[in-house]
């Protein structure tokens, strides 16, 4: 097994050990939201950890699962605003609400209910996040996830869009990964939202047509800053990383 499929299969169960601990209305419904995701974020966070030295391994985990939980939110929510109703090819959180509450009187709308399954995320997140420099890199990745997510609904695009709807979330994740091995967190904070434009710009041509060749551009840009990384077997895998992620995304001849 790979050092990137490890920490993916890590993460999945911190996930499930979280949501365990939840009264069942919440794993009633986050446990069908957070099924079926990549782990990418969390993956970055532990391997980001292992680069430089580990240690904290229960502290990695709680950020890791709280990442995760973060990256759900805001997919919940991204779905109620473009009025999506699948997800990962299966019906989005709103759409099983929607199913779920057919024939029930009383009960709100679908959306109203999304919003706070999206909430509930947030609120667990922040209470697996307790060290005070975490917590408050959190509440700015929010905030400028936010911004972004504000930005788009306004009709924007562009880099500033794609740096706040998502590789602020992957700089989130390498640099708690950082924070939690006691390492200066900047050159894993830039590894993390190379990479994060990177998934979003190959997202962004598988989806519509687009400039595949930026995709590689900026991954092969973030395999060099992960090359800034400590050495190791974790930073191998962070700097095959970028681009193994970009052929996922991208079923095009121009991918490497």
């Amino acid at each position: 097994m790979s050092r990137w499929d490890a920490a993916q299969a890590e993460a999945d169960a911190a996930l499930a050990g979280v949501l365990a601990e939840q009264p069942v209305e919440v794993r009633d419904v986050l446990g069908p939201a957070t099924r079926g995701g990549k782990r990418l974020r969390p993956c970055v966070l532990l391997l980001v950890h292992d680069a430089h030295g580990g240690g904290a391994r229960a502290v990695a985990l709680r950020h890791a699962v709280a990442v995760e939980l973060v990256h759900t939110a805001t997919l919940i929510h991204d779905d109620i605003v473009d009025d999506d109703w699948t997800r990962r090819g299966r019906p989005a959180t709103r759409g099983v609400l929607r199913d779920a509450l057919r024939g029930r009187a009383g009960a709100r709308r679908p959306d109203a209910l999304a919003a706070l399954a999206g909430d509930a995320c947030l609120a667990l997140a922040m209470g697996l996040v307790q060290e005070p420099e975490a917590s408050a890199r959190v509440a700015a990745a929010l905030l400028a996830a936010w911004r972004g997510a504000w930005r788009e609904a306004l009709g924007e695009q562009g880099g500033e869009v794609a740096r706040g709807k998502t590789a602020v979330l992957f700089r989130l994740a390498a640099e708690l990964g950082a924070c939690g091995a006691g390492a200066d967190p900047a050159a894993a904070g830039d590894f993390g939202e190379t990479l994060g434009l990177a998934y979003q710009a190959a997202d962004d041509a598988a989806d519509a047509g687009g400039d595949a060749a930026h995709a590689v551009r900026l991954a092969e840009r973030a395999r060099d800053l992960a090359q800034g990384l400590p050495a190791g077997a974790a930073r191998d895998a962070l700097a095959a990383a970028p681009l193994r992620i970009v052929r996922a995304a991208l079923p095009l001849e121009e991918a490497p």
